[in-house]
């Protein structure tokens, strides 16, 4: 299902950017592994790694790559996050079995709806965290060319 697709995608991206904090901090991956492990969401992970760019007088455009990406990734999380933590339900539907999304929210009152997953819009975030991945790596790289340029 879709939901895989979406949660491996997404730690896939995830992974990248806690290598490049190793590579930033010189670790290897089990040291760098006891830190990045514990950081829970995005926002940390991203600030950690661009507050090392700068501490590292890495040049603005790299800098940037990083703040766009975070940018990008922030977009596509909350729908990552609605498909990775939400939990699945069956319907019948015409006949057929179908996945429903259980969406709770609270607008004045509490909504507790039954909607029909969403095949093209988990299509699409599972394209863009394979984008988001693709872009970690090229940053990832960036940060290599630069480390053995300035070392």
């Amino acid at each position: 299902m879709l939901v895989g697709d979406i949660t491996t995608h997404y730690a896939a991206f995830e992974h990248v950017i806690n290598e490049t904090i190793w590579i930033l901090c010189n670790l290897d991956d089990r040291k760098g592994g006891c830190i990045t492990s514990e950081i829970i969401s995005l926002k940390p992970r991203f600030k950690i790694l661009i507050a090392l760019l700068h501490e590292l007088k890495f040049e603005k455009s790299i800098i940037s790559e990083a703040e766009q990406l975070l940018g990008r990734a922030t977009k596509t999380v909350l729908f990552r996050n609605k498909y990775a933590h939400t939990p699945i339900e069956l319907a019948i539907k015409d006949g057929e079995l179908v996945p429903m999304i259980r969406h709770i929210k609270i607008e004045e009152t509490l909504k507790n709806d039954l909607k029909e997953y969403d095949f093209n819009e988990m299509l699409t975030t599972s394209k863009r965290c394979q984008e988001l991945t693709g872009s970690a790596k090229m940053l990832r790289s960036n940060v290599e060319k630069h480390l053995e340029l300035h070392l």
